[in-house]
């Protein structure tokens, strides 16, 4: 008996041992899944061709956005350094005209400012207070104006 015949006895037994239509619904049903699995992986790669080229666009516009405002603070920061070098500068040189101008610039009696319809008190508070009390009522919260909010804070001038 030479070994191929033991061999193909062998495959010969294992063969009698499985259903021939089980083992068709198997490969039927790995068929599919290999159809739907194609068909899937072909979505997902043109969702992410689609992703990268909205990604690429928006991540431009938002470094340009980006330098704009990075541009902006720049600018701010300088206008405010200009107005404190002013400030001193015309507080050295007229020391009494500063102190009479600084002094119209902050109210002696109440006023009342309009914002959105609302009447908004204004008392001789620092400008940065005032912007809050302002704030604070166009909100329609019941915040009393001594109330300061840490979230709003304006820049200081001096």
């Amino acid at each position: 008996m030479s070994e191929n015949a033991g061999s193909d006895v062998f495959v010969e037994s294992l063969n009698s041992l499985v259903n021939e239509d089980d083992m068709n619904a198997v490969l039927n049903a790995q068929a599919m899944m290999l159809g739907r699995f194609e068909k899937t992986n072909e979505m997902l790669a043109k969702f992410n061709h689609l992703s990268m080229s909205q990604f690429e666009k928006v991540s431009t516009e938002v470094k340009g956005h980006t330098a704009m405002l990075h541009g902006m603070r720049k600018d701010i920061d300088s206008i405010f350094r200009r107005i404190r070098i002013l400030k001193t500068k015309l507080a050295t040189e007229y020391p009494e005209a500063f102190k009479l101008a600084i002094e119209d610039i902050e109210p002696h009696e109440p006023q009342e400012l309009t914002n959105r319809g609302q009447q908004v008190p204004v008392t001789s508070a620092s400008p940065q207070q005032v912007l809050l009390d302002i704030d604070n009522h166009s909100n329609d919260e019941d915040v009393s104006p001594s109330q300061g909010s840490a979230l709003h804070t304006v820049p200081s001038i001096n």
